[in-house]
């Protein structure tokens, strides 16, 4: 339906759409359009992706681009999945967000190497399949060992909380009631109702 309704906005297909309302013609337009410019932007933000992080995957994405559309499609796809994952750990951790970045590129390299192995093409070694299975373990290693870092600051910024709650407990609960008793009279609380 996707394609279909694209199609009819970028072929401005005014047969097909003869029977349809103009603010009908104009939503699809405008949505078809909407998802081409997302398409086009995710296109050129995996593309500029894959050249910064794995050059070699770049040059054979543009040969399946011309030789296969749909296979171009479903990797760019994937990609654009990918950087949103990334783009999740970032927000996160910028530590964890380059371990994860290596992480992929880590990936990305054994994939291409286990095609070229499957092609019998002449440029795959072993010794590199195991090289780079052995770099993934050492990036799992240092991705969990952030994971743990991160969590254990977690824990020292929750535990502060719980004592500062239990610390002045009586305190926090006598400015929430007072807050909660100027609301009900239509007064505005001078301070937050509650403390985290």
């Amino acid at each position: 339906m996707r394609m279909f309704r694209l199609t009819l906005a970028v072929l401005g297909c005014s047969a097909c759409l003869a029977n349809l309302s103009l603010a009908q013609e104009s939503a699809i337009k405008s949505k078809a359009q909407s998802e081409v410019a997302e398409t086009q932007s995710d296109e050129q933000q995996a593309a500029a992706f894959i050249r910064s992080h794995h050059p070699e995957l770049a040059t054979l994405l543009e040969v399946l681009k011309t030789s296969d559309l749909a296979k171009y499609n479903s990797a760019i796809k994937d990609v654009s999945k990918v950087i949103k994952r990334l783009e999740g750990a970032r927000k996160r951790d910028e530590k964890l967000y380059t371990l994860e970045v290596e992480g992929w590129k880590i990936q990305s390299k054994i994939d291409l190497l286990l095609a070229k192995g499957v092609a019998k093409d002449k440029n795959f070694k072993e010794s590199d399949l195991k090289q780079l299975l052995d770099n993934r373990i050492d990036n799992q290693i240092q991705r969990n060992n952030r994971e743990i870092e991160l969590i254990d600051q977690r824990k020292v910024s929750l535990v502060e909380s719980v004592a500062k709650l239990k610390s002045n407990r009586q305190s926090q609960v006598d400015k929430q009631y007072a807050n909660m008793l100027k609301r009900l009279r239509g007064e505005k609380p001078k301070v937050k109702d509650q403390e985290p």
